[in-house]
């Protein structure tokens, strides 16, 4: 089947390798985004017919081939025409179960093409024995590359950082899911110490033990590019949290940190305090699922009543009781700069989420909250907060379980508040502009920009 969407293409289904040919051919000339899924084998008759087709649109800028079983003569063809694409710019291979024959036959291709950006190769069967011709590719114009889910050891990640040392173009690397050990971390660490281009690191779902972390988290202070650092999923302990701990609460570049299902208790929430202490750049903490409890959010909250960077909040699935909630109830009483907190599937009844919302009448920051799945009676609640709404003019989203009768009455205040916020946040901007002061949009949220023709400082 081929579906055509103006300047998006898809094909799902190959058993007819000229299906591409149905196409009218304006369409293929002039086509931006090409998807290919289907559970027919792209081999090397469909290859060539699909490069034929495209061999003249001037235009591509995205391919899509996932879920498609690609042969190696296939994927020699297409390395072939990726050579050619000057206008590509975002190549998605990804679940596609490839091997490394195919992975070396691409490689050529890939490494051969300037243009493309973003490279997805996850859930795939790339290997250490792939992993040579996989850190060919990594060359000086790819900023985003996925190769999640690979079965890469420390084997293969030894040349990726390698690589990495040099590379001056890639901000965004995710090797989650794979088989990285303390070996692999280290590498990992040797090459933050060198590159100054990477923005967000995903290492999360390894076997990563405390070592492994703390040399990372160790590298970042020679390293003064990384923002946005994942290590879920690891095998963190209360030790290790330590030594993270105090690592982090010099660092002056880390906005974002996620640490969920580590198992890292009420302990490892003590040693984060320290973190939202000292550190004055953090914005972003997700400790999810990592059984912190109670005590681990009186710990937290204690913190809040005075840490002014922290934005956004996640404490869910925690084991967190109304007695956890209460902590937080009084801190969201003094806090100004929390504006997410996500508290969702924990073992919260009534009397908890009541305290909230009263705690929230008097807050004018928080802007999200998510309640989902707690023990809470839906509608007693959702009651609570519409008698909150009456005079909290912040928050615009709230997630829980509620019927839809009273999820309407919900959604007006919300929108409400919505629209209030938003025009609070025009006017600003608007004098900003008549004042003639320049406007960098990198610290405006997208919904203020699009009611402006501002051009990027």
């Amino acid at each position: 089947m081929v579906t055509d969407m103006r300047d998006n293409v898809m094909i799902s289904d190959m058993r007819d390798y000229n299906s591409i040919d149905k196409l009218q051919y304006g369409d293929l000339l002039s086509t931006t985004i090409l998807t290919i899924k289907s559970s027919y084998k792209l081999n090397s008759v469909r290859a060539n017919t699909l490069v034929l087709a495209l061999k003249e649109n001037p235009s591509l800028t995205t391919f899509n081939i996932f879920e498609t079983k690609i042969s190696s003569k296939a994927a020699q063809i297409l390395a072939l025409a990726l050579k050619n694409y000057v206008t590509l710019t975002n190549l998605n291979i990804s679940y596609n179960k490839i091997n490394s024959k195919v992975v070396m036959a691409l490689a050529l291709g890939i490494s051969s093409n300037i243009t493309i950006k973003t490279l997805n190769m996850s859930y795939n069967k790339i290997g250490d024995e792939g992993a040579e011709a996989l850190s060919e590719m990594i060359n000086n114009t790819i900023t985003t590359l996925n190769i999640c889910n690979n079965n890469i050891s420390d084997i293969s990640i030894r040349m990726i950082a390698d690589r990495l040392q040099v590379n001056t173009s890639i901000k965004t690397l995710n090797i989650s899911n794979n088989d990285i050990n303390n070996i692999g971390a280290q590498y990992l660490a040797v090459a933050l110490e060198y590159n100054n281009t990477l923005t967000t690191l995903d290492i999360s779902n390894n076997y990563i033990r405390d070592e492994g972390i703390c040399m990372i988290i160790g590298s970042l202070a020679e390293n003064t590019t990384l923002r946005t650092l994942n290590i879920s999923n690891n095998i963190i302990s209360e030790e290790g949290m330590k030594i993270i701990a105090h690592k982090l609460q010099v660092n002056t570049t880390l906005t974002k940190l996620i640490i969920n299902e580590n198992n890292i208790g009420s302990i490892g929430s003590l040693y984060l305090t320290i973190v939202l202490e000292y550190n004055t750049t953090l914005m972003v903490l997700d400790i999810s699922n990592n059984n912190i409890g109670d005590e681990g959010v009186e710990y937290l909250a204690e913190v809040l009543s005075f840490n002014t960077t922290l934005r956004t909040l996640d404490i869910s699935y925690n084991n967190i009781s109304d007695k956890g909630v209460e902590y937080l109830a009084e801190v969201l009483k003094v806090n100004n700069t929390l504006t997410s907190l996500n508290i969702n599937s924990n073992k919260i009844n009534n009397y908890g989420l009541k305290m909230l919302a009263i705690a929230l009448k008097d807050n004018t920051t928080l802007t999200e909250l998510n309640m989902l799945w707690n023990l809470h009676t839906y509608n007693i609640i959702a009651q609570a907060f519409i008698e909150t709404l009456q005079t909290n003019t912040t928050l615009i989203k709230l997630n829980f379980n509620v019927n839809y009768v009273i999820e309407l009455d919900l959604q007006k205040l919300l929108i409400r508040n919505k629209n209030k916020n938003m025009s609070l946040k025009k006017i600003v901007v608007k004098k900003l502009l008549d004042s003639g002061k320049t406007i960098n949009l990198s610290n405006l949220p997208n919904d203020v920009i699009s009611m402006f023709d501002i051009n990027a400082q």
